[in-house]
C-alpha cells in the first residue's frame, strides 16, 4: 500500500502538470499553422500515468485531460525530464 507521502507527491506533480500544460496552451503561437491546419499533440506523462492532449489551430490552443481526439503526434516520457527542461538540466545527449 502506497505510503500517504508518495500519494502526495503523486498528486502534487498532477497538480503541476497541469499548470506546466496550461502554460503551453498559454503560449502557444497562432501563426505557426497554416488555415485550415490542425495539430493534435498527445502527451502522456509515464512517470504519472497522466495524458494531455493539445489541439492546435489556426486561432487557438486547447488544452483536453479527456475525450481526446485522434492524435497527430504522441509523446511519452516522465514528466521529470519536462519538468527539467527549462532548467538546462539536460543536455540533450
Amino acid at each position: 500500500m502506497p505510503r500517504l507521502m508518495d500519494l502526495f507527491k503523486i498528486f502534487q506533480n498532477q497538480y503541476h502538470s497541469y499548470i506546466f500544460m496550461r502554460g503551453m496552451v498559454d503560449t502557444y503561437n497562432i501563426n505557426i499553422l497554416d488555415k485550415n491546419e490542425t495539430i493534435a499533440l498527445k502527451l502522456y506523462f509515464t512517470d504519472l500515468n497522466q495524458i494531455y492532449q493539445l489541439i492546435m489551430t489556426e486561432n487557438n490552443c486547447i488544452l483536453k485531460t479527456k475525450n481526446f481526439l485522434k492524435y497527430t503526434t504522441r509523446l511519452e516520457c516522465g514528466y521529470e525530464i519536462w519538468e527539467s527542461v527549462p532548467q538546462y538540466d539536460l543536455d540533450g545527449v
